[in-house]
């Protein structure tokens, strides 16, 4: 078996309430690639799960997320998926 080079996250739905939760599955992720040897993290859209707005908690939980990130030495990218963006028609998104 090939040694895995890269760990995929998508469809977080990230949201107010879900926030301890999320922490917890992306602790794990980070957990696992530490583990195998990954240092890179792929956010495969849909991190966040409201359009229009982003609450407070949520922006904190994602700001935590990607200091985690920094702390071990993973490179995360962002790829923005439809609950990301303001609207569908927009190129910039919360990721930004």
């Amino acid at each position: 078996m090939k040694k895995p080079i890269t760990a995929v996250f998508n469809d977080v739905h990230l949201k107010q309430g879900n926030e301890e939760d999320v922490l917890e599955a992306f602790d794990f992720m980070v957990k696992s690639c530490k583990e195998l040897g990954i240092n890179e993290i792929i956010l495969a859209g849909d991190m966040f799960d409201v359009r229009k707005q982003q609450k407070l908690s949520v922006l904190k939980t994602f700001l935590i997320i990607v200091e985690r990130c920094e702390d071990n030495n993973i490179t995360l990218h962002a790829i923005p998926g439809n609950h990301d963006k303001p609207d569908y028609s927009s190129e910039e998104s919360y990721l930004d």
